[in-house]
Parts: C-alpha cells; sequence; structure tokens
C-alpha cells in the first residue's frame, strides 16, 4: 500500500499473466505527491482491477484526485487483531490523569500542536500528564519545545515500541492530533483498549468516533480548541461509558476478522466473478 512502489507489483503482476491485481490506499496525505509519482501512481491503478481505499472518507478524496471509473473503486474498512487490547482492564481515574498519543514524531501527526495544547490545559489542571510513544526526526525539536512551553516534567517521550498494548494500558485518554489520516490503526486499538478519544476531525476519525459515540472533536492545526477537547474529556463523568462503546464499536465492526471476511469475499469476485 505504499504509492512508491505500486507500479512494481502491477507491472510484475501484469507480465506474469496474474488473473487479478489489486492495491490499497491507506490515506490521503500520500496523495499530494510529486508529479512523477503521481503519474506512476495514476498508471498502477490503471493496470489493477480494484482499488481498495480503507475507509470512506479516502475514497471520497481519491475520486476527486485521480480519474478512474468507479467499478475500479471499493471499501474495505481496516481492522485489526483486537485480541491484546480487549484483555485490557480499566480502572477507575485518579487525580493525575495522563493522556498518550502513538505515532512517528513527524509534521503530519503535529504532535508540536499536540504539545502547545496540553501546556495550555496544564494552566487549569496543572497535574495532567502527556506520554508520547513513537520516534522520528522531529523529537529533538518536540523535546526542546517541551522545555520551552515549561511541561518537561509532565511529558515523557517513550520512544518506539510495538507494544502498544502496554503503552495503553498506562493511559486514561488517547489523543490523535494529526493533520491528515485515512482510518488510524491506532484508534482502533484504543477503542479496542476500551479508552475515549479525543482526535482532530480529519479523515475517517469522525464518522468512527460520531458513530460509537466515543470522544470528542475538533479542528486539526488549532492547539486552542485541541486543549478544550482535551479538558472536556478530562471533566466528563461518563468517561468510563464512552471507552465501553468505544470496545463495544471496534468489536462489532473494525475486527481483523471482519476485515479478512471482506478481503475474501472480493477475492473471489475478482478470481470467480461472484
Amino acid at each position: 500500500h505504499n504509492h512508491l512502489v505500486h507500479h512494481y507489483g502491477a507491472v510484475a503482476g501484469r507480465l506474469a499473466g496474474c488473473p487479478a491485481i489489486l492495491n490499497t490506499l491507506h490515506g490521503t496525505a500520500t496523495l499530494q505527491m510529486h508529479p512523477l509519482a503521481k503519474a506512476l501512481f495514476w498508471f498502477s491503478c490503471v493496470i489493477s482491477d480494484k482499488i481498495v481505499c480503507v475507509c470512506p472518507q479516502v475514497h471520497e478524496v481519491f475520486r476527486k484526485t485521480f480519474r478512474l471509473p468507479d467499478k475500479k473503486l471499493c471499501v474495505i474498512d481496516n481492522g485489526i487483531d483486537l485480541s491484546p487490547f480487549l484483555e485490557i482492564p480499566r480502572y477507575p481515574l485518579g487525580d493525575a490523569v495522563t493522556f498518550g498519543n502513538i505515532g512517528r514524531l513527524d509534521q503530519v501527526k503535529d504532535q508540536q500542536g499536540l504539545l502547545r495544547a496540553f501546556a495550555i490545559l496544564r494552566k487549569t489542571h496543572p497535574h495532567a500528564r502527556l506520554r508520547l510513544l513513537g520516534d522520528g526526526v522531529l523529537r529533538s525539536d518536540l523535546e526542546c519545545l517541551t522545555k520551552d512551553l515549561a511541561i518537561t516534567e509532565n511529558v515523557i517521550f517513550e520512544g518506539f515500541s510495538s507494544d502498544t498494548a502496554r503503552f495503553l494500558s498506562s493511559i486514561d485518554i488517547y489523543v490523535i492530533s494529526s493533520r491528515s489520516e485515512g482510518l488510524p490503526l491506532t484508534l482502533l486499538e484504543a477503542m479496542g483498549a476500551a479508552l475515549p478519544v479525543v482526535a482532530t476531525a480529519v479523515g475517517g476519525v469522525p464518522d468512527i468516533l460520531g458513530n460509537a459515540q466515543g470522544g470528542w472533536l475538533c479542528p486539526p492545526c488549532n492547539p486552542n480548541e485541541l486543549a478544550k477537547a482535551m479538558e472536556k474529556a478530562l471533566l466528563s463523568p461518563d468517561l468510563g461509558i464512552v471507552g465501553a462503546q468505544n470496545r463495544k464499536a471496534a468489536q462489532e465492526h473494525y475486527s481483523v476478522e471482519r476485515m479478512t471476511r471482506d478481503y475474501d469475499h472480493l477475492y473471489k469476485q475478482l478470481l470467480f466473478g461472484h
């Protein structure tokens, strides 16, 4: 699902006489690419039988960006193995509420905006904490920013780890601060862990949280509004109910079993026409 290599797989499949070729599109940020890369990606889509978009919002942006027959496109919502997250127990909140974020430390994830929002929040909630799981090119810049904002003692940079279940078990509220997303897998993990979510209204996030009634939304790239959403979550008396609704929605709609059935059905359609 990397737009920079789709053409290798598509051409190889055609040369090998493969009966069906499909590719997937996981986010919309990748569509803002160099003209040559965009031409190669368009070519790979033309010679593919299906392009799978991982949520309706990605499908809509893709249709506006590339002119392709509608029959080439379909939507299969992402799904994950929820078992490690369904086992995480939830406890009553203590005095120090901990927010958490997972993702590479990159401009598109906008942890800078998250740190600024957290600094605003701490003015009225000095015991709040923030933990960041992930690494990337902006780590040193973000660490310097925590010093400038005087929030170093309340922010922990965890670095990279694939054990997201352990991390999610140690926080109270999950935060997505991204400028752009498709259907983020970390959101599904947080929902499986029965966490309430504060998120920017990007990609498929609003629909997922809206259907589950599982969190608080705000515009992207706006630390003030993100801080307000975080405060609403922190002060909510219904965090346990919100988290439980998220877990239920994840089980019903975003399991790897459901996703597997959908792809299995698509493969049979491509190969056998039914």
